[in-house]
């Protein structure tokens, strides 16, 4: 599952040969493990909140998958595309997508068509109707169930990029979505991202890049209720 992994032991400890590779604590006692826990810590939420590495194809960790959406709108310079859903992560994002607008980077959004009782979730569309961004409805019945995001689809070269998201939910238990329009996040849900390479899978990418703009071409362009 390419999880990050360490192991903890009272030292001095030697861990067999196939697992010599793995980070490890070694503690004397409780305060030095939890100095040695908090550093540890520490360290994967700063490997976390950097882009994954440019071979990664596969992300399991919230954080990371974060990262690298912010990664590529701040790195994009001629347009992104997104597949979304109820753009619960609009709050979130909102101020890369204007800034990436102001670079004069060309933003489509296709997202599913709230219902009209759904005051929160077209406050999220609301978010995102700066200058630039252009916003299509999908109807239920026409949605792809495709979550993610295309990284210069015009120029299909090594920096065209296709991340897809899928995202399960870890537990039951309910949360208060339609108060706050956010998702709770990495607590309650498992996430799982692949990501395509034009330079690796280019069939994959321009497969992808059709799918998105046959669904813009096919949508009508209402963004009011």
């Amino acid at each position: 599952m390419r999880r990050a992994l360490a192991l903890v032991a009272r030292g001095p400890y030697t861990p067999p040969s196939d697992l010599q590779g793995i980070r490890r604590i070694e503690y004397e006692n409780a305060t030095e493990l939890a100095s040695q826990l908090e550093l540890l810590l520490r360290s994967r939420i700063n490997e976390l909140s950097l882009p994954p590495q440019s071979g990664l194809d596969l992300i399991h960790q919230k954080m990371q998958i974060d990262a690298n959406w912010r990664h590529r709108l701040q790195t994009a310079s001629k347009s992104i595309y997104f597949f979304a859903g109820d753009l619960s992560w609009a709050a979130n994002y909102a101020d890369e997508i204007m800034r990436a607008c102001e670079r004069g980077v060309y933003v489509r959004i296709c997202c599913r068509r709230p219902r009209d009782n759904e005051d929160k979730k077209w406050q999220n569309i609301e978010i995102l109707r700066t200058p630039g961004v252009e916003i299509k409805l999908i109807r239920g019945d026409n949605d792809p169930f495709v979550r993610g995001f295309i990284h210069e689809p015009d120029e299909m070269s090594e920096n065209t990029e296709v991340m897809l998201v899928e995202k399960t939910t870890r537990i039951f238990q309910s949360y208060d979505y339609e108060r706050t329009g956010v998702t709770i996040g990495e607590s309650q849900f498992l996430y799982r991202a692949n990501v395509y390479r034009a330079n690796t899978h280019q069939k994959h990418v321009a497969a992808f890049v059709k799918l998105f703009e046959t669904i813009w071409d096919n949508q009508s362009s209402e963004t009011y209720r």
